[in-house]
């Protein structure tokens, strides 16, 4: 951010926080001035940016990427839309936008922050239990960030990251609305505190078992969600039974998952022995 704004907003914020309105959303209005938020112009811009990186991002190997810049399009699409605070909430935003991103891909029965809606609190204690945190240095377009309230330590503010011509903005909901602003790194008492990436990738590896054991290659999974198995090859006189660990719940970790087969003469065998 430039100079001047810097110093425009550091001067507005003790009047904002005089206003009683400002102090009803203290923390959606601290340090956020006019000149600190995307305009319409720009805001179409970095959308088109955003639709070219995630069609240019669509190969498996790329999935966390692929799901970062989705998320930051079902964000931006409300801050272009100018919806009001009333309507959206910082944690509404990043739970309805995130949301929106996992339905598209017919995987919201997998979404990690459930079917309620859920605080910024709350978002990031389900990022702490899950080890979904990050580190600063590690952000990527899509990952969560964090605020926590100087004075009481707790999270109360939520917004989603991405990175544009080489700056760094966020997608946010505050008392003018929901915006995109670069005002991140720059307040001294209240920056960002945690980082989060819901959309992490797993490895799933496909092997067949006994007395095969021929590796059918790998799968990037995002975290909590299952992966494609591919079709088990065929093998003359043995008959594929199933694949293990069974596919009852989303990856939470790197799996292999083994074809097993049976073979027929054995069947057989056992058949003849009870007739």
């Amino acid at each position: 951010m430039k100079m001047w704004k810097r110093i425009l907003v550091l001067f507005l914020a003790p009047v904002f926080a005089l206003s009683s309105f400002f102090s009803a959303f203290a923390l959606e209005s601290v340090e956020i001035s006019p000149m600190s938020i995307v305009g319409q112009n720009t805001l179409l811009q970095m959308r088109s940016y955003l639709t070219t990186q995630y069609n240019n991002s669509s190969s498996n190997a790329n999935i966390s990427q692929n799901a970062g810049y989705l998320f930051a399009l079902k964000a931006i699409a409300y801050a272009i839309a100018g919806t009001s605070y009333s309507t959206m909430d910082c944690s509404k935003l990043t739970y309805t936008a995130l949301k929106e991103a996992y339905a598209s891909k017919a995987l919201q029965n997998y979404y990690i922050f459930g079917n309620t809606k859920l605080s910024s609190r709350q978002q990031y204690s389900v990022c702490v239990s899950n080890n979904l945190m990050i580190t600063r240095s590690d952000l990527q377009t899509g990952d969560l960030i964090f605020w926590e309230n100087p004075s009481t330590g707790v999270v109360n503010h939520v917004g989603i990251y991405f990175k544009y011509n080489g700056g760094d903005y966020v997608i946010e909901s505050r008392s003018p609305g929901v915006v995109v602003t670069d005002w991140i790194w720059d307040n001294d008492e209240y920056k960002p505190k945690y980082y989060a990436r819901i959309n992490k990738a797993l490895t799933a590896t496909f092997k067949t078992g006994a007395p095969f054991r021929e590796a059918l290659g790998t799968q990037k999974v995002l975290y909590n969600c299952p992966p494609v198995l591919p079709t088990p090859p065929t093998y003359s006189g043995y008959t594929f039974t199933s694949w293990s660990p069974s596919i009852t719940a989303g990856m939470r970790s790197n799996t292999t998952y083994t074809a097993n087969y049976v073979d027929n003469n054995s069947i057989m065998r056992s058949a003849e022995k009870y007739n």
